[in-house]
């Protein structure tokens, strides 16, 4: 028996004539979904906004690519990563690892029917989320007054702000592709034994006479880490394959259990490995009081193998959910320890590095065999050629012995 075609309803039409069917309404709103916000945003952390740091703190988020921040109608604050899970079809909106193993929990029971993300996260001002780029902080922040402690006594109220927002779209932009990442690379070569370990770093008191950034390749300006729980259950193991979906985020584990969601992005006033607003008014506080002596950035993500901390990104997935033990009712009964991690990781590399040589080593031996094969053929050509009488096309030349007697 055919099937019959579902043909959907599109939004504009169901507009149109007052509302959708029960049959239409039963669709799934995913098919009908114009910008699938709930695999281009990754929500990263929540925030006050009550004091002049708050407002800097956002301002200094926004310098960075990829990075948009939402306030509710309540006057809470969010962070998302905004860029395309690696799994979505940017041109057909479709999940390309729908219903299979690889496709994370929380994405497969996900209830689309009261989905938040298409109620808040689109072009228009939504009635009880305001989406904050640059342009729309500064136009809030414009509104604000301060007490002597730097606390906000007065901001626009929620109407005022929908009406000037609805005049100030937000900038909606294309994120460029994640950039390499020199110390992981140099990380995985130390791994596999390509290149010489690092040594380990040896600081003395004159080294200490500059600035410490004068030698630091800035990872502080393309990295973005907020904290996050270590897993407690299956379901928020699950959410890990969810976070690191995207392309440039990392888990981060420190020694001392913390755990870290990293964003791997740049902050736009980086030129050159340096900042090009140093000194400048609009440069945010937290950036200019920042005591470089005191900087975990440039080890932490400056370094190849620090001593107690280690990045996970998606290519080691399959091995990081390894090392969770879990029992029968789905909770986490252990973490893995970050030099387990870092372990895992580096065997599961040079086991791959093994096996390409090995693989190399068998496609040499082949390419020879079959050089050798083709070099006997040409040589019986040329033999068969020099004959005063040659074989018929497709024969084997082979020596006759003469018959007894002769």
């Amino acid at each position: 028996m055919k099937a019959t075609p579902v043909v959907l309803t599109t939004k504009a039409q169901a507009q149109e004539r007052g509302g959708y069917t029960l049959a239409e309404a039963l669709e799934p709103p995913c098919l009908t979904c114009e910008t699938s916000p709930c695999c281009t945003y990754l929500p990263l952390r929540t925030f006050e906004m009550k004091t002049l740091q708050d407002v800097d703190y956002a301002r200094y988020l926004l310098n960075f690519e990829a990075i948009e921040l939402g306030v509710a109608s309540s006057g809470d604050w969010s962070v998302y990563y905004r860029r395309p899970c690696r799994h979505l079809d940017t041109e057909t909106l479709g999940c390309g690892v729908h219903a299979q193993p690889e496709q994370p929990s929380v994405c497969q029971h996900y209830n689309p029917y009261s989905c938040w993300y298409r109620k808040a996260l689109v072009p228009v001002v939504s009635p009880d989320f305001f989406r904050i780029d640059r342009g729309r902080l500064e136009v809030l922040a414009s509104t604000m007054l301060f007490d002597d402690a730097r606390t906000i006594v007065k901001v626009a109220d929620w109407d005022e702000l929908t009406a000037r927002f609805a005049e100030l779209p937000v900038v909606e932009t294309v994120p460029s592709a994640s950039a390499p990442d020199p110390v992981l690379e140099r990380w995985r070569a130390e791994a596999v034994g390509t290149v010489p370990t690092s040594d380990p770093v040896r600081v003395t008191m004159a080294s200490l006479a500059g600035s410490p950034c004068d030698s630091c390749s800035a990872p502080c300006c393309d990295t973005l880490t907020f904290a996050a729980t270590p897993p407690a259950t299956v379901a928020s193991v699950d959410f890990l394959r969810f976070v690191l979906g995207f392309p440039g985020a990392e888990v981060g584990v420190a020694g001392d259990g913390t755990w870290q969601t990293v964003v791997k992005t740049r902050c736009r006033h980086l030129v050159d490995g340096r900042c090009s607003i140093y000194g400048h008014p609009e440069r945010p506080i937290l950036c200019s009081y920042f005591d470089a002596n005191h900087c975990t950035t440039r080890v932490t993500f400056g370094r190849t193998r620090p001593a107690s901390f280690v990045r996970v990104r998606f290519e080691q997935l399959p091995v990081f959910e390894d090392l969770f033990h879990v029992d029968a009712a789905g909770n986490v009964v252990k973490v893995p320890t970050t030099e387990e991690i870092r372990d895992a990781i580096e065997s599961r590399w040079r086991e791959e590095a093994f096996a390409l040589v090995a693989a190399g080593v068998d496609e040499a031996i082949e390419e020879a065999i079959e050089e050798t094969i083709e070099e006997a053929d040409r040589a019986g050509t040329a033999t068969a050629g020099a004959s005063d009488e040659p074989d018929e096309p497709g024969e084997l030349a082979v020596p006759v012995e003469p018959a007894l007697g002769d």
